[in-house]
């Protein structure tokens, strides 16, 4: 049987194939339909997908935190799960058929939105065996799977996507795309799983995890309506083409930031096996910020001196009014992945009233944020976002920090070098850059290259621990390359 760190290792190896294989595959389907479709035609979708994610996920009602979490976890709280969810996806599918032309009209001032609206109810019912599925695969650090659902539904749904497009279904072809995506990862994990459907309901299992869930429900389904309400707003306030050029910048930042946050999934059944141990606990807290900070700013630095280069690149010259947005929005990126392994780390340790008090206080910043950035348009949005994502991810550090007696000048002491070496180098290359005469292509890979060099040069340099980190694993894998020859 593997060890914890054995299990960690081999979870996140198959977490970093998906997460690279499924962006790449997700991408070039965007390269097709964005060069075929107009930007209204993505603006549609994008209320559509807002209004789908913010269901299913409210339909999880905190559960999937807790079963993954908690140990005394058996079939009967799992299979209770399932059905007190599935129960409740149809009522809230047949709500949503009725009364998807009201709700197209008073929130998005669009009728057309309707047809669109009503085939929703499809995804949210099916979603209910998907995340169930997951949930379980997630406890038993099992991502193999898991990713490989998410690979080949995303390239089964982005090639008929892209049939559609060509055919002239326009918006249609987007929505089928998420739907068929939905379809192929159930079909998948049934034929990939051996758990079936079992006709076992217990509400003593149901109050034993809504004891907990219940603050996850609510944390979570703060964070998800805030994290789209952005979207909504513009919605209702803007035509769909903003909408649609904003939405392809926010769907390139969102790539970096599920890349990198999502990497990081595996750890909450990790910390959770390790919340016995102070020091141990502390110490795989340290490692990861490390080695999560060294690869957020390699990232975010290279994306944003190439800003141009990536639009232009993926979605064509038409997408070029998106490149302004991308650029904001790259600059709070470090963010979310940081606060992410946080919030793995508050639930893990089972502080879920800590949680829940921290969600609440990011949500009443954030609402300030859209109260005052919206008077000066998109771009005074995305700039007060800024200003928040620093204070938000310093309230999740000081919750975090107090389980294992780091202060909040002790967590950014860990973080704050990669940040200065990473703006250092942004300013160096933008000077540079005035002297550049290159086409796209050209620019971002010798860009690319060299402001990579010169992190990890520097990294090298100041002797910080995340070179040492990268330093290792690559060295570890390479043994292991020889060693499996």
């Amino acid at each position: 049987m593997m060890d914890i760190k054995q299990q960690s290792m081999t979870a996140f190896k198959w977490e970093i194939v998906g997460k690279i294989l499924n962006p790449l595959i997700f991408l070039a389907s965007t390269v097709f339909l964005s060069r075929i479709l107009e930007p209204e035609h993505f603006g549609q979708l994008a209320i559509i997908q807002v209004v789908t994610l913010i269901l299913i996920s409210l339909l999880d009602f905190g559960f999937g935190v807790v079963l993954i979490q908690k140990r005394d976890i058996d079939e009967s709280h799992f299979s209770s799960v399932f059905w007190l969810c599935l129960v409740s996806s149809f009522v809230v599918s047949l709500l949503l058929f009725i009364f998807s032309g009201n709700i197209s009209l008073l929130l998005f001032n669009n009728l057309e939105l309707e047809p669109f609206l009503k085939a929703i109810p499809i995804c949210i019912i099916i979603s209910v065996y998907i995340n169930n599925q997951i949930f379980r695969l997630k406890k038993e650090m099992n991502f193999s799977v898991i990713n490989i659902s998410l690979v080949l539904s995303a390239f089964l749904s982005g090639c008929l996507a892209v049939l559609l497009a060509f055919k002239g279904f326009k918006t249609w072809s987007l929505v089928s795309q998420l739907i068929l995506n939905y379809v192929f990862q159930s079909i998948i994990l049934f034929i990939g799983t051996k758990w079936r459907i079992k006709l076992i309901f217990s509400t003593k299992a149901i109050r034993h995890l809504w004891g907990m869930g219940r603050m996850m429900f609510l944390g979570n389904g703060l964070d998800i309506i805030y994290f789209h309400l952005d979207s909504i707003i513009i919605g209702k306030i803007f035509p769909p083409k903003t909408l649609g050029y904003y939405n392809r910048s926010k769907l390139l930042d969102s790539m970096v930031v599920n890349f990198t946050s999502g990497t990081l999934s595996f750890l909450l059944p990790a910390f959770s096996l390790l919340q016995d141990s102070k020091e141990k606990l502390k110490n795989a807290f340290i490692y990861v910020l490390h080695a999560l900070s060294a690869m957020v700013f390699l990232i975010i630095g290279i994306l944003y001196i190439c800003a141009k280069d990536v639009i232009i690149i993926i979605f064509g010259y038409k997408w070029i009014n998106s490149i302004d947005f991308f650029k904001i929005l790259i600059l709070g990126s470090y963010a979310y992945p940081i606060s992410t392994l946080l919030v793995h780390f508050i639930i893990s340790t089972g502080k879920s009233k800590m949680f829940i008090v921290n969600e609440i206080i990011k949500k009443f910043l954030l609402t300030i944020a859209f109260v005052i950035g919206f008077q000066y348009g998109i771009a005074g949005y995305l700039y007060s976002f800024i200003v928040l994502a620093f204070f938000g991810t310093s309230l999740n550090a000081y919750y975090a920090g107090k389980s294992i007696d780091i202060s909040l000048f002790g967590f950014y002491k860990h973080v704050y070098k990669y940040f200065l070496i990473a703006v250092f180098l942004v300013c160096a290359f933008k000077l540079i850059d005035n002297y550049l005469i290159l086409n796209e292509w050209s620019h971002l890979i010798l860009v690319g290259f060299f402001y990579s060099i010169f992190y990890i040069a520097l990294m090298h340099i100041f002797k910080l621990y995340g070179f040492t980190i990268i330093k290792t694993e690559i060295i570890n894998l390479i043994k292991k390359g020889r060693y499996d020859r």
